[in-house]
């Protein structure tokens, strides 16, 4: 006997908000950083992938992910390189 659309589980017809598929973003690990003052730098990409993932769970209502869970010392790494980059501009 065929099944109508009607009587179908509302999670088959309602789509995913943006924020329920959307990955996580995983911060970079040690290795992946090189400490060089790179202009754009892996912490600095990890971060607008944090943004980014946290407009789509604002829009879906859903909870984001702390911005600032960079580690400390690398933050303080990262914000001294921009303030000498900012410097030499």
């Amino acid at each position: 006997m065929a099944r109508s659309l009607s009587s179908a589980p509302a999670s088959i017809t309602t789509p995913p908000s943006k924020a329920a598929t959307a990955e996580k973003p995983v911060a970079p690990g040690p290795e992946d950083c090189c400490m060089g003052g790179c202009k754009v730098c892996v912490w600095d990409l990890y971060g607008e992938e944090v943004d980014k993932y946290n407009r789509a769970a604002a829009e879906a209502g859903v909870a984001g992910m702390d911005a600032d869970s960079i580690d400390p010392s690398v933050r303080a790494f990262r914000d001294l390189e921009r303030k000498l980059a900012n410097k030499d501009q």
